[in-house]
């Protein structure tokens, strides 16, 4: 996972999986630096709405910011979420390109005109195959 930060250069060694009963998806992202600056676990999973997704974001800058929580939905390739947060609001795009077998993944955060600006910016590939 490589991409921009309020635009500065970042990676991550990131995993992706199911987890809870494969009820949740866990994206784990560890920033490659020694020692990492950041790490966060982000949870995606079907809300009992039928329709809507939720999405849960833990992070290595504490409890306090893990909350609230992201609400969105899924439209084709694209999974949206809304983050409703006290300093103010934040939008997760994660849409999937079928043609390079990746993920584009934009963060964005509102701004006090009603607008969005660019808060981070990622491209997400599969790992090559690991060698016996």
């Amino acid at each position: 996972m490589q991409g921009h930060v309020r635009g500065r250069p970042v990676e991550y060694a990131t995993r992706v999986s199911r987890t809870l009963a494969g009820r949740f998806v866990e994206v784990h992202m560890v920033d490659v630096a020694s020692p990492p600056a950041y790490e966060a676990r982000v949870f995606i999973g079907a809300d009992t709405v039928a329709g809507r997704i939720l999405v849960h974001w833990l992070d290595s800058f504490g409890a306090a910011f893990s909350v609230p929580h992201g609400i969105g939905h899924v439209s084709g390739d694209t999974l949206r979420f809304d983050v409703a947060y006290a300093t103010g609001p934040f939008r997760d795009t994660l849409i999937f390109d079928r043609r390079t077998d990746t993920w584009h993944f934009a963060i964005e955060a509102g701004d006090d005109r009603g607008g969005w600006q660019s808060f981070a910016t990622y491209t997400l590939r599969r790992a090559p195959p690991r060698q016996r």
